[in-house]
């Protein structure tokens, strides 16, 4: 038995020592119990009760003892109590009768607690008479609620008071979507409307895992209890793709339904779009918008209502008209209209304009209206937007003329859209076979998105004719691959200038390096009114890559916008300097790499014909933007990445050149073996960071490289260059590694110490600290001269602690080699980026 003192000693703060206790408890735990909460500072003790519930639970004896113990300490009582809700509970006449006392007397919270456990063993009338005395005493707190939400049926009184308190209460939320009951599905569901963006999310998230409450929000949106415009159209591919096979039935009609629906304002945007489409009369578009001055502003011109329109005109044709035509088809949350009544009888509709403690201010053309708290009966967001419907009604020529005055003035970029020219929907597979999760484009948000710089237009499918947002074209290892269905050509409509054109996606199913050949995947023809054609040719392992992982070429630039595999970036200047885009045309080289392009955007030059400086990243392979200072003004630093398993364009190409700037070099990153072979000439420290073979295969950085280390340059070698990477080039190793690593722990947490506190390279680093990152396994040549810096701590695997920061002795250069720098964890870890801007320093003979 644990006595009081030994009690007092337990440390509560260390979970195996309190799993101790509880296991030696387990013979009498409700005598232990009893003691923790007797001690004088009992609250400290509830994590050892807790433990001790789990550990008696399976005993119906020992779960009455334990429970009966609890009389007196209110909140500890609720606490275990809501612990048992999960899973079986053991019966017995005793249990019973502890949980139907804990049931009937006490505070409220703690009857409240004991009802769902003490139900089984009451009548029906006993359990509805209980609920009904616990919400006359405490029928309006959360806590009380939270727990009656875990009976197995709801009456009427209590469903009213749960869907109430639903609105406001997150617990209250929690615990309804917790029990799974149908009439708790169909409380979420009227909560939906009232709640903000995050909670909603929550609550669809909580009705989307459980079957039932799945199939009882089809319901609701075929029914128009619930509109699609609250929850927004990301539900609707979760419910047509739902793992279990009754919900994914019961949702094909809505499918179908909501479909035919969007259809019909579809079947009007095609039908006005070639026409809208032609160019139109700004002046009289200008006199057009004194409409829409009502509630936007535009070239200074109308009332700060709705959105603000400056820049729209980087949105394409298509996609204005849409906006026009449909304006419930995609509308900003923040601009959903609510509709609110008053204590008083009043109603009012508007966007919530902002929000204080004691009020919410509702804006509409009226104006801006605040509306007390305590004034608010209700609230519900309709989803939709302020701007009415029926604009199609003026015909195609006044909304050509509006719409070429919303793009009039001197427009920058212009996206393009893609309209009956995309072939896929990006939510499913689309290499393979629509059901292959892995070949998603998984677009982490919809809509106007920037990328490098520039902004680009990713549309939702389900707000796109056919269902349709990106362009996959014909290619596939396979007869049966859903891309050798696809078309090898598609046609897009621009009508639009353009000097650089930006593009989004550059990647392919089978794709390099699952296809090595660089073989010409996609080949877009620039067609310009009046006549003239010139063509962009993208290549596999050049431009594209493989879609599912993140693997680096020359020609483009990794583009965080997808939730898994990559996306990548490219930009191309266009020859012809003046002239409209009349179209562009997508072909497909036919090959077994299928090529996948999400968005593309059109960038024109100034009025005065100059065209800004592009993105550094993602131009022509080898291009780079800039160079080297051909004088020694600063420490001059080339830093060359590139290859595979890591991100090479976050943390050694933009953190590392921002960490040696902040030290004062002149820097430059290259992942081109000729860009670097160019730039050594006037390099004082070369990084080099790179497990691409290219390297090797380059006799122009061969020989450049050879050359800059006879001439004493200096040289830091990081993390994957500290590898075994190169078998045609083993000298490397040898010669200025000094060894290296063929293996690495998992990924994880390990220490680091400082062995030479004394050498420049460490100076300010912590004699010991932690860091996550891959453990390299570095074993250094029997005849290797160097000197260890800084080792790790044992490997898990070898058992060994190995170098991580070393130098190796040569007869012309400096030669620092520091194994560490995965990923972020590394680079911006303050001792690690102490370490790289000393070894520079040192390095350049600092």
């Amino acid at each position: 038995m644990l006595s009081p003192d030994a009690l007092a000693s337990v440390p509560v703060d260390d979970r195996w020592t309190l799993a101790a206790v509880a296991r030696l408890s387990k013979h009498d735990p409700a005598a232990v119990l009893a003691k923790s909460l007797a001690a004088p500072d009992a609250a400290k003790h509830s994590g050892l009760v807790r433990l001790l519930f789990d550990a008696g639970r399976k005993d119906a004896d020992q779960l009455a003892g334990m429970l009966a113990a609890l009389e007196g300490s209110e909140e500890m009582a609720v606490a275990c109590l809501n612990s048992l809700y999960q899973g079986e509970v053991p019966r017995s006449a005793r249990l019973d009768q502890v949980l139907g006392a804990l049931a009937s007397k006490g505070s409220p919270k703690v009857r409240a607690a004991s009802l769902p456990l003490a139900a089984k063993g009451m009548k029906p009338e006993q359990v509805e008479g209980a609920v009904a005395e616990l919400l006359k005493a405490a029928g309006t707190d959360d806590q009380v609620l939270a727990s009656l939400a875990a009976l197995p049926a709801y009456s009427k009184g209590l469903a009213a008071a749960l869907g109430a308190s639903a609105t406001k209460s997150g617990a209250v939320r929690d615990a309804i979507a917790a029990s799974g009951l149908p009439d708790g599905a169909k409380l979420l569901i009227a909560a939906l409307p009232s709640l903000g963006a995050q909670d909603k999310a929550k609550v669809i998230e909580a009705l989307l895992g459980k079957p039932a409450s799945a199939i009882a929000l089809v319901d609701a949106l075929d029914s128009g209890e619930l509109t699609l415009a609250v929850v927004g159209t990301t539900v609707l591919p979760r419910l047509a793709d739902h793992p279990d096979a009754k919900v994914k039935e019961h949702a094909a009609p809505l499918m179908k339904k909501l479909r035919g629906a969007s259809e019909a304002k579809d079947a009007i945007i095609a039908r006005l779009l070639p026409e809208v489409s032609k160019p139109g009369n700004v002046e009289t578009g200008k006199m057009l918008y004194a409409t829409c001055a009502t509630c936007h502003r535009y070239h200074e011109e109308g009332s700060l209502i709705g959105p603000v329109l400056e820049g729209i005109g980087v949105h394409g044709v298509e996609t204005l008209l849409t906006h026009i035509v449909d304006p419930n088809r995609e509308v900003e949350p923040s601009y959903h209209v609510w509709n609110i009544s008053t204590t008083d009888g009043r109603t009012l509709s508007g966007f919530v304009s902002r929000e204080t403690e004691g009020s919410i201010f509702v804006k509409n053309a009226a104006g801006e209206t605040e509306v007390p708290r305590n004034t608010i009966a209700n609230r519900a967001n309709t989803g939709r937007s302020l701007m009415p419907e029926g604009y199609e009604g003026l015909g195609a020529e006044p909304l050509r003329d509006l719409i070429s005055y919303l793009r009039s003035g001197e427009q920058r970029f212009h996206t393009v859209s893609f309209g009956k020219a995309a072939t896929s929907d990006g939510s499913r597979g689309v290499y393979l076979s629509a059901d292959t999760q892995g070949d998603r484009v998984g677009i982490k948000r919809y809509g106007l998105v920037e990328e490098h710089g520039v902004p680009f237009q990713l549309p939702d499918p389900l707000t796109t004719p056919g269902g349709k947002n990106v362009i996959v074209l014909k290619g596939g290892m396979e007869d049966r691959a859903l891309a050798r269905a696809m078309p090898e050509s598609v046609e897009i409509p621009v009508n639009a200038a353009g000097n650089r054109l930006h593009l989004l996606g550059a990647v392919a199913g089978w794709g390099f390096p699952v296809m090595r050949e660089k073989d010409a995947l996609v080949t877009i023809a620039v067609h310009y009114v009046g006549g003239g054609v010139e063509e962009i040719v993208l290549r596999n392992g050049v431009e594209f890559a493989d879609h599912a992982g993140r693997i680096d070429v020359p020609g483009s630039a990794w583009a965080d916008v997808v939730d898994h595999g990559q996306m990548r970036y490219l930009w191309r200047d266009l020859k012809k300097k003046d002239g409209v885009i009349e179209k562009l045309v997508l072909t497909s080289g036919n090959k077994v790499a299928a090529p996948m392009i999400a968005a593309i955007t059109l960038e024109a030059a100034s009025s005065d014909g100059k065209l800004p400086a592009p993105p550094v990243d993602g131009g022509p392979e080898g291009q780079t933007t800039s160079s080297l200072p051909a004088t020694k003004e600063k420490l001059r630093v080339l830093l060359a990445g590139g290859g595979g398993s890591h991100d090479f364009s976050a943390w050694y190409d933009r953190e590392d050149q921002a960490i040696l700037r902040d030290a004062g070099c002149a820097t430059l990153y290259t992942s081109d073996p000729a860009k670097a072979a160019e730039e050594l000439a006037r390099t004082d420290v070369f990084i080099f960071s790179s497990n691409n073979p290219a390297y090797v295969r380059s006799p122009e950085f061969q020989r450049a490289f050879a050359s800059y280390v006879a001439d004493g340059g200096g040289l830091v070698l990081l993390h994957p260059a500290t590898w075994y990477n190169f078998a045609d080039w083993a000298a490397y190793n040898e010669t200025f590694v000094g060894g290296g690593a063929r293996a690495h722990d998992p990924l994880g947490e390990f220490g680091l110490k400082v062995l030479k506190p004394d050498h420049p390279i460490v100076a300010g680093v912590q004699g010991e600290f932690k860091l996550r990152d891959e453990l390299y396994q570095v074993n250094l040549l029997s005849d290797a001269k160097v000197q260890v810096l800084v080792e790790t701590s044992v490997s898990s695997q070898t058992g060994k602690r190995h170098p991580s920061v070393w130098t190796v002795e040569h007869t012309k250069s400096r030669v620092v080699c520091v194994a560490p720098g995965h990923d972020g964890d590394a680079h911006r870890e303050p001792n690690f980026r102490k370490i790289l801007t000393n070894a520079v320093q040192w390095a350049g003979g600092k």
